[in-house]
């Protein structure tokens, strides 16, 4: 509301008004403009960007929301907003605080007294008056700029130490779980890959790995060429003409296809078949599609790696749902168990290469720290797998706000890919790569991705 009565002597011993002659002094007091905002009341139904708005007393919140939790920052009485037009004269080139090119949400969080200074009665001031008034202001701009500097790095500072907490944190309870004689006696007891899919693991860290690989692997071992055959002309890939001769089926879906398929049945062997233990392998299966084209996009790692990755990601998940089958009493202390650290522990007795079992065992780490908090060795890996992730999470119908997203342009510009959010990541990078293929997919995965389409479109 418009205040009916101001001390215009208080206002004018304001610093923004230090030097201006009583003559255009008496000027602003009879061409301002003094309204006050209750708290909550918008700004915005105020501002012009032709006027400056001087903060007498309160304090404004300016509130900004980019699909994430919504930040908030104030702004005390004292200072200034104004965002003037383009224009050739000295006061239009003077701008502060850009409500509308930022997309502010501007609030009173008390009652607020503005005092309201029309552009074009400034311009009637004189050259000198104009000057004076401006190097005021820009005074007070360089003031605030300062403190939200100052402000700006304690923030940082205490984000690096809440995430320097939080990561020693999780290595003092990952040390702890190898000396668990419950998860150890899991561990000793849970089934073993296949050799097959044990030797695939270990060549495709090879920079050669090729069709011919598995071929040979085949010739060796007859079982492995009827599992290929026997799996291709599954309804879980439901291809429209059946596959006979095993050279055909390699033909037909490729390298990266037969080894994803060799994979998927060496874990689907060693899982209890329980609804559970479905869906950790099929959430692995996605996400193993997706880190591939993640991986493509960002020629940062081996897409067959990120394949292998994904896929593997899952078994530390499958171990905690044996801990609490086999504990019943005890499942809700199971719910607090770290899966990266279970499975990297599985993974290594079956001597899976290390720098896979690292990367599993550390991908959670994206969640609360940013890429310089991994080791360069596995930096990558853990980057794909964390991205991957976050794409299928928005694709499973996770709102924007339940995402980890803190670290994730960290993540992306690591890779070199584009900060984007998840969903335009997800039409950008995985999109193209995936619909391509989409024939040679699972059936599951087809329909899946048929009931999504929504969500990536």
């Amino acid at each position: 509301m418009q205040s009916p009565k101001t001390n215009f002597d208080a206002l004018l011993a304001h610093p923004v008004f230090f030097g201006i002659s009583d003559e255009e002094s008496a000027k602003i007091a009879e061409t301002g403009v003094v309204h006050t905002l209750a708290a909550g009341d918008s700004f915005l139904k105020l501002f012009s960007p032709l006027s400056f708005f001087l903060i007498l007393s309160g304090s404004l919140s300016l509130r900004f929301d980019r699909n994430t939790l919504p930040a908030e920052l104030q702004i005390p009485a004292g200072n200034w907003i104004g965002e003037c037009q383009a224009g050739e004269d000295m006061i239009a080139k003077l701008s502060f605080l850009r409500p509308n090119r930022l997309r502010l949400d501007i609030r009173a969080v008390a009652p607020t007294i503005l005092f309201i200074l029309p552009e074009q009665k400034l311009k009637t001031f004189s050259f000198q008056g104009q000057v004076q008034l401006i190097k005021n202001l820009d005074r007070s701009s360089h003031q605030l700029l300062e403190i939200l500097i100052l402000e700006g790095i304690e923030l940082e500072s205490r984000a690096r130490r809440l995430s320097g907490y939080i990561a020693g944190h999780v290595r003092q309870k990952d040390a702890e779980y190898a000396k668990s004689e419950i998860i150890q006696s899991i561990l000793q007891k849970y089934p073993r890959l296949p050799l097959y899919a044990t030797k695939l693991v270990t060549a495709i860290q090879g920079e050669h790995a090729s069709t011919n690989e598995i071929v040979e692997m085949a010739k060796l071992d007859p079982s492995l060429a009827g599992l290929i055959l026997r799996v291709a002309n599954s309804s879980y890939y439901n291809l429209p003409q059946k596959v006979t001769d095993f050279q055909h089926a390699v033909l037909l879906l490729g390298f990266n296809q037969i080894y994803h398929m060799l994979m998927d049945a060496g874990i689907q062997s060693i899982m209890p078949k329980t609804n559970d233990f479905h869906k950790v392998r099929f959430d692995s299966v996605m996400l193993s599609f997706i880190a591939f084209e993640i991986a493509m996009a960002s020629n940062a790692l081996k897409p067959v790696a990120a394949s292998t990755i994904a896929l593997l990601q899952c078994v530390g998940q499958s171990v905690l749902l044996l801990l609490k089958k086999q504990h019943p009493s005890s499942a809700i202390l199971f719910d607090g168990l770290d899966h990266g650290k279970l499975g990297s522990l599985l993974l290594q007795t079956w001597n899976i290469p290390d720098a896979i079992c690292k990367t599993i065992e550390h991908q959670s780490v994206p969640e609360f720290a940013a890429p310089e908090a991994l080791p360069h060795e596995y930096r990558s890996g853990v980057a794909v797998l964390f991205v991957a992730r976050l794409c299928y999470q928005y694709l499973e119908g996770a709102d924007d706000q339940d995402l980890h997203t803190i670290f994730l342009s960290d993540y992306q510009k690591h890779l070199g890919l584009a900060p984007l959010p998840v969903k335009a990541s997800l039409q950008k990078y995985v999109k193209p790569g995936i619909m391509k293929k989409i024939q040679t997919l699972p059936d599951n995965v087809k329909k899946f991705l048929a009931a999504v389409e929504s969500r990536w479109n």
